[in-house]
């Protein structure tokens, strides 16, 4: 008699333990709450005492943990989800998207006065090499605000390990959204998720193109040019824009960094081509740090800023 009892565990089971292992999230996920909004009425001239009514329009979304004010909202607004909610439900659809969550990782990032949060996860049992010996690892990216900034959103990503660049993928149609006046879709989110691994095949073979497609110093320019948001003169050769005014004395600091990345680290390791134009780019999106007070103390949300930069100045890539 056979006493050996196997116990089958199933796929679904696998991925919810892997989900358990990452842990708490931390304390500083904020809980929003919601309060009226008060106008001073036309007498508040006359009156001693401001006469105060409350809007049947409007309503303030505030942190609780600082009392910052965070948005003001209108009736269709629906505050049915707090961050760590949201954070569940994406991680609920990991479980059931099917993927192999083998080794999963979890980063959690915030800006705004937690007005904005990031959480991401490494896929490492996903992980792929583009033929060169690079290790890449998908991420699945869950973003989303409360200060009328990001919607809801789920989207894939990749990490260049030989460079940790996080790559911006340009197929957005696995993306998933959602606004804040509208519930969530576990089932739907789900299948997008599963869908979003799937966007890198293609993925991968314009990866593969933009390494062939050799590139002019001036069309390289012009791309980071439309990622830094830095106008170009059409009339002026790159001695010229690099002598000028502009360029010596503006606001150049974004631009000056993808020129410099792009011709110091990525054309000496990649050669002149639209994969080192791209590199640069995820490099400035990954490492780069913010040019102003405000951008460095809510890095997250630049970064985020960055990677949608990128994904218009792609559109001139003549691989793409």
């Amino acid at each position: 008699m056979n006493n050996n009892v196997h116990v089958l565990t199933s796929p679904r089971i696998n991925a919810r333990n892997h989900i358990e292992s990452l842990g708490s999230l931390p304390d500083t996920v904020p809980e929003y709450g919601e309060s009226p909004v008060l106008y001073e009425t036309s007498s508040y001239l006359s009156a001693t005492v401001p006469e105060l009514e409350c809007s049947d329009t409007k309503r303030v979304i505030y942190n609780k943990q600082n009392d910052k004010l965070i948005n003001v909202v209108g009736s269709k607004y629906r505050l049915e989800y707090q961050p760590k909610e949201c954070i569940n439900i994406v991680e609920e659809m990991l479980v059931n998207s099917g993927l192999d969550l083998t080794g999963l990782t979890r980063r959690y990032s915030e800006s705004h006065d937690g007005g904005r949060y990031l959480t991401s996860y490494d896929l490492p049992a996903h992980a792929f090499d583009m033929g060169n010996g690079e290790e890449n690892i998908p991420q699945i990216l869950h973003r989303n605000s409360y200060d009328g900034s990001w919607p809801f959103t789920i989207e894939a990503g990749v990490i260049r390990m030989a460079c940790t660049n996080g790559q911006v993928l340009l197929d957005r149609w696995a993306t998933y959204t959602a606004k804040h006046t509208m519930s969530l879709n576990p089932v739907h989110g789900a299948t997008k998720i599963a869908k979003c691994i799937s966007t890198l095949d293609r993925e991968k073979e314009r990866w593969a193109a933009w390494r062939k497609h050799c590139i002019s110093d001036m069309e390289a320019f012009k791309i980071f040019a439309k990622a830094a948001k830095f106008k170009v003169d059409p009339t002026m050769s790159l001695q010229e824009i690099f002598s000028s005014k502009t360029w010596l004395n503006g606001r150049t600091k974004d631009i000056k960094f993808l020129w410099t990345q792009y011709v110091n680290k990525e054309v000496p390791a990649l050669g002149a081509n639209e994969w080192a134009v791209y590199n640069a780019m995820t490099h400035w999106s990954t490492h780069a740090e913010g040019n102003t007070k405000s951008s460095i103390k809510n890095i997250a949300s630049t970064r985020i800023d960055r990677r949608d930069s990128i994904r218009k100045a792609c559109t001139l890539l003549k691989a793409a």
